[in-house]
């Protein structure tokens, strides 16, 4: 059993490891140590000076929605996370919304596909459709309303020799 100058008894443990004062009056410097993952099973520590290891361990740390400190410049934040305030909360688009548009395109179809396309947008922007809906609605549409397409007619008049004739020779 040794004792200390302070006479305090030193652990066993202590003496073991050749250390000759109690821990109130050593001036060694203590150690920390900092979690190192490799992968999700491989982790180990390394072992460093107390101050930087606390300091590492403190930017490691998570803060609010899990953003690391470290990630912030080094900086803890001075202010906690404020939780309050507006934030937009979009409802999310059911089948009855999709039946009841799908209704509502029924009486609405003759106004032309243009404007039907144009409400459909609308309905998806404020969030009562959803993406899918869009499509299936505008699939409807090309459907029951498909684009004109103008067909060209070639007529084939024949022109007077000289007309031809100042045409191919004009010059401007």
């Amino acid at each position: 059993m040794l004792k200390c100058k302070c006479n305090n008894i030193i652990p066993q443990g202590r003496v073991d490891l050749g250390y000759s004062e109690c821990v109130d009056c050593s001036t060694v410097e203590a150690v920390g140590c900092v979690d190192i993952c490799y992968h999700k099973t491989g982790n180990t520590i390394q072992v460093m000076d107390k101050a930087s290891a606390a300091k590492i361990n403190k930017l490691a740390q998570r803060s609010g929605y899990g953003i690391m400190r470290g990630l912030r410049g080094g900086t803890a934040s001075k202010s906690k996370t404020k939780t309050s305030g507006s934030v937009p909360v979009f409802r999310i688009p059911t089948e009855d919304d999709y039946a009841r548009t799908l209704r509502d395109l029924e009486y609405n179809i003759d106004r032309g596909a243009a404007w039907c396309k144009s409400w459909i947008d609308g309905l998806y922007r404020s969030h009562t459709l959803s993406g899918t809906h869009v499509r299936y609605l505008n699939t409807i549409i090309d459907t029951l309303i498909p684009p004109t397409v103008y067909k060209q007619t070639n007529i084939n008049n024949e022109v007077d020799e000289q007309i031809a004739y100042a045409f191919k020779n004009w010059r401007q």
